[in-house]
């Protein structure tokens, strides 16, 4: 992948790309390419979700009062 010259890589292309994040040109970006490829059938909306828990990092003995 190609980096504008001004950001550099390492340190400079993170600092780049949260910049994007901020500013919101990835979500300008992103959009239009799923519209076209949803046009195009290209992207499936299945939804999959993930029902693990963590553990909990103190006993629940100790929380009940």
């Amino acid at each position: 992948m190609t980096y504008p010259s001004s950001t550099g890589s390492g340190p400079g292309s993170t600092t780049c790309f949260r910049r994007w994040q901020r500013d919101g040109t990835w979500h300008r970006i992103l959009i239009p390419l799923q519209s076209l490829a949803d046009a195009k059938g290209a992207i499936g909306w299945d939804l999959n979700v993930d029902s693990t828990a963590p553990k909990a990092s103190v006993p629940l003995t100790r929380l009940r009062t």
